[in-house]
């Protein structure tokens, strides 16, 4: 029987390292819309993301939004770092797992009460939704 060294394997091991590195290209892109919302890409041959603070869309949540609530935009007031930014559309796809997470503001003059069991019954769908209260 016949063994391979030490030696071999990890010059076996680097060959691959660095063929993996070489064929590893990363494509950055940063790119402002006219509202002034941002949208940030990232590529390589390991998986995407991708980022974007405008344009993002309620249905995109999978859920209903609540009757009569009003949609709260970004506060486009000052630079970049003091906006408050009130929805976004985060997307992580690699060929092990993804991810994507949409998130959009609303305001309603209702009881917090009401629009939880809104919420409640809306994610029902997904499975048990859970309520996360103080202390």
């Amino acid at each position: 029987m016949r063994t391979t060294s030490p030696f071999t394997l990890r010059a076996s091991l680097l060959v691959v390292l660095v063929a993996l590195v070489a064929g590893c290209n990363v494509h950055l892109k940063d790119d402002k819309d006219a509202q002034g919302g941002h949208h940030f890409s990232f590529s390589s041959p390991l998986g995407n993301m991708s980022v974007r603070d405008s344009h993002v869309d309620a249905a995109d949540t999978g859920l209903a939004v609540y009757p009569g609530a009003r949609r709260v935009e970004n506060d486009d007031t000052g630079d970049y770092k003091h906006k408050d930014k009130h929805q976004a559309n985060v997307n992580i796809d690699t060929p092990w797992f993804g991810v994507r997470v949409v998130a959009v503001t609303f305001e309603t003059d209702d009881p917090k009460e009401k629009v939880w069991d809104f919420y409640k019954k809306e994610m029902s769908h997904y499975g048990r939704p859970l309520e996360c209260r103080p202390g």
